[in-house]
């Protein structure tokens, strides 16, 4: 699974999306705004599960209930939902080891990541 977590966070860290939990949920919005595709789907309704349903808890998963009803969340996952359209290409499935002796800046001016609305909100990492 290592090969997951290196994209996962790595997508983190290219969005500039902080690990909070209503950012995972935003986080997976943004990926599904990049590229509507099967897997980023299926991203978006897994932390759907696992932050806002409390489906999923296991010895691995903290599950949350209802994390959109936290201040802000909602509006966050929409602001993302916006972030993510406005992206040039889909970066949440590339080789992420390829580019990872680049400058955060030029990948993300190389996909078209725009800063987030409110940097300093807690949920950011710009």
């Amino acid at each position: 699974m290592n090969h997951w977590f290196v994209a996962h966070d790595m997508t983190h860290m290219i969005a500039g999306i902080e690990t909070t939990s209503a950012g995972e949920v935003a986080l997976r919005a943004f990926r599904m705004a990049m590229n509507d595709n099967e897997v980023n789907r299926g991203a978006l309704l897994g932390s759907l599960v696992v932050h806002e349903a409390g489906f999923a808890q296991s010895k691995k998963v903290h599950s949350e209930s209802a994390i959109l009803d936290t201040p802000g969340a909602a509006e966050l996952l929409g602001q993302e939902l916006a972030r993510g359209s406005a992206c040039l290409a889909d970066f949440s499935l590339i080789d992420h080891l390829v580019i990872a002796h680049r400058p955060l800046e030029e990948i993300r001016a190389e996909f078209g990541v725009l800063p987030p609305t409110d940097p300093g909100d807690g949920h950011h990492c710009w």
